[in-house]
């Protein structure tokens, strides 16, 4: 686990992740907030690892809110991921999470979906 801890007690923006390697996937827990320092968090752990080639999976089960700026980073992480012949797929949305995706418009480079 990658723990990016909230600085303060009480204070709600923090954000947590995890990686799992699968032969044919990564798969990334992301939890918390995912504003602007949160993205940039995230972009880079998820640049940082290899995964050429492969499928990255976001499972966002527990983020409960999606700044422009996490919307952005999951779109430069989908194409990120294209351009080096792997996929993204969104997976476990929250629908407060759901409906910041729909309303930033169709991310080109990523799927979604949402277990029944």
């Amino acid at each position: 686990m990658i723990p990016t801890e909230p600085p303060a007690r009480g204070d709600a923006w923090f954000l947590s992740l995890s990686s799992s390697t699968h032969p044919d996937r990564i798969v990334w827990r992301v939890a918390g907030r995912l504003g602007a320092a949160g993205a940039a968090v995230l972009l880079d752990r998820v640049k940082a690892s290899p995964s050429t080639g492969l499928r990255l999976v976001l499972d966002l089960e527990d983020v409960d809110y999606v700044s422009g700026a996490g919307v952005r980073a999951i779109e430069t992480i989908a194409k990120g991921a294209q351009e080096g012949g792997g996929s993204v797929e969104l997976v476990n949305l929250t629908e407060p999470v759901r409906i910041c995706l729909e309303l930033a418009g169709p991310l080109s480079c990523a799927s979604s979906a949402v277990p029944g």
